[in-house]
């Protein structure tokens, strides 16, 4: 295999029209001369934030292509007009990268257009499910025409099997730039705020454990008389979470969604993360990139046993059963006294990073995998 390479590889992946999410593929240039990354020309986010490519772009020595590609209500119900095809011919890669789901109309579509090149798709579902009409036929010519695919957990890596997809699968980690931790320098902000500061990062629903938290802390800042509680973030519980904050008279501090490039600030700012996110009927949580952020910037961590939370976490961090404020409390008060057992956390949490979650990490694993998947002679030119 050492003496084989991938020249050219295509990517697709809507999130990306996002820098933060196009980082990755710069530290995967690395060993691929040639990727082009194609993005909607526009896309709403979950939270109603706009972003727009009117179009093509460098970066980093990657062609980034804004193609039309809308989604409905439904997210999965995406479609693109197939304006790439000509470059496809042109320019033929050795396998494409779709970063989508295998239920997904978009994927489907895909599928159906690119029938000579192989490609590999995306899931980070870790729920089974068996899908209704059409989504089940999608999925189902999906998997069979995919050559293999990326999850994003050993969760959905299951549940991949439970659909009875007997590929290859590489687990994909969301990684981090290991240095913008590094250098971060503390969030002015929040010097004035009281010690510890427990903080949570993300969503503000009802599913990502919000009240758990606020009822945990609760009970820590009736016992000790000090802290903060900080919520980091937008989302539809925000004023209830600030009226019961407000009536508790606790010691509180919201700030809106701070953006990529400050988020480190934040870490380097607060003592210890918390993530108490819940079970739904359709959801659990698919990975918590804030606990490998966290772990990167030398915060300590505290999650739910939630989805993937615990295989994230590993043994970089405290543990605590989903939905139960007097186990997160226990956690809280834990990690609080016992200094030998911050620092522990800290250099586990620094090391697990070091080790699967860094864009250096994850590219060359990657790049690994997309030599296995494309081994026949035909598809892997000699260097």
């Amino acid at each position: 295999m050492n003496n084989k390479s991938l020249k050219r590889v295509y990517i697709f992946n809507h999130a990306s029209l996002h820098k933060r999410n196009r980082e990755f593929f710069w530290y995967l240039r690395k060993y691929i001369p040639e990727i082009i990354l194609f993005v909607p020309y526009k896309w709403k986010g979950s939270l109603g934030e706009k972003r727009s490519l009117k179009e093509k772009i460098k970066e980093k020595g990657i062609d980034i292509i804004p193609i039309p590609w809308v989604y409905f209500k439904n997210i999965q119900l995406q479609v693109f007009y197939p304006s790439f095809l000509t470059l496809l011919r042109i320019k033929r890669p050795q396998i494409i990268i779709f970063l989508e789901e295998s239920f997904s109309l978009s994927t489907f579509e895909f599928s159906i257009l690119i029938k000579d090149i192989p490609f590999v798709f995306y899931s980070a579902q870790n729920i089974f499910r068996k899908y209704p009409f059409p989504f089940s036929f999608f999925q189902k010519f999906v998997l069979k025409r995919a050559k293999g695919a990326f999850t994003l957990s050993k969760e959905a890596e299951e549940v991949l099997r439970k659909w009875n997809f007997k590929k290859n699968i590489f687990r994909w980690y969301l990684g981090v730039e290991k240095k913008i931790f590094e250098k971060a320098k503390p969030f002015p902000l929040l010097y004035k705020l009281k010690r510890p500061i427990f903080c949570y990062i993300g969503r503000l629903i009802k599913l990502k454990g919000v009240y758990v938290f606020l009822s945990a802390f609760e009970k820590f800042y009736s016992k000790y008389k000090k802290g903060t509680i900080l919520f980091v973030g937008e989302g539809e519980e925000k004023e209830n979470l600030l009226r019961e904050c407000r009536e508790k008279n606790l010691s509180y501090y919201f700030l809106r969604y701070v953006s990529h490039e400050k988020i480190s600030s934040i870490y380097k700012s607060i003592d210890f993360l918390v993530l108490p996110s819940l079970t739904g009927k359709t959801w659990k949580e698919q990975f918590g990139r804030v606990i490998v952020e966290g772990m990167a910037a030398g915060v300590p961590v505290i999650g739910s046993d939630s989805g993937a939370i615990p295989e994230i976490i590993g043994d970089a961090g405290l543990i605590f059963k989903e939905g139960d404020s007097q186990d997160l409390f226990e956690k809280m008060e834990k990690i609080f006294l016992d200094e030998n057992l911050r620092r522990e956390l800290i250099e586990k949490g620094y090391k697990r990073v070091e080790e699967n979650f860094t864009y250096e990490v994850i590219a060359k694993k990657l790049y690994e995998f997309l030599l296995y998947i494309i081994k026949d002679e035909n598809l892997v030119q000699d260097k």
